[in-house]
């Protein structure tokens, strides 16, 4: 059967989502390329299967997928997305999940020698209260140790007779 009505609205629909893909491309791609530049390189190395790529940038977003360009080659590849988005906000709950899945799936040594660790170290930092509060918190533990050292020190101490 054919529905030229439903038909009409699933192309209204779509042209909206693009329209709409397009619009928040340059805020996805600055934000991807300034904040996530290993997350843009692990996508391109996973889901793109461009595994010797040493740098990429996000240059695009569409429906389908993140448009890359790889540094040192005049070409752009496609990144698509995992599933199907059915608006713009939902790109960024797949980036992250296509984050986390390119690097599960790239392995331990992947990330370790792509500074993943660290990176998301940082990201916990920033988002749960900056510098101020893990700095109180680390030096708050490095008191609370050196303390314990001390009495630990003295009990030793105490029981050697001395």
């Amino acid at each position: 059967f054919f529905f030229p009505k439903c038909e009409k609205a699933r192309l209204d629909m779509s042209a909206e989502l693009a329209v709409s893909v397009a619009k928040a491309s340059p805020r996805i791609c600055n934000h991807m390329n300034a904040d996530h530049a290993d997350s843009v390189l692990a996508y391109v190395h996973y889901f793109a299967n461009r595994p010797n790529a040493s740098h990429a940038m996000m240059i695009d977003v569409t429906c389908e997928g993140f448009v890359c360009s790889i540094e040192g080659s005049k070409s752009t590849v496609m990144v698509p997305f995992t599933t199907p988005i059915t608006s713009a906000k939902d790109i960024r709950k797949l980036a992250v999940s296509m984050h986390k899945e390119a690097f599960r799936e790239l392995g331990f040594m992947y990330r370790l020698r792509k500074g993943y660790y660290t990176e998301a170290a940082k990201h916990v930092v920033k988002h749960t209260g900056g510098a101020k509060v893990w700095g109180a918190a680390v030096a708050g533990l490095v008191t609370a140790g050196v303390g314990l050292l001390v009495v630990r020190g003295r009990s030793r101490m105490i029981r050697r007779g001395c």
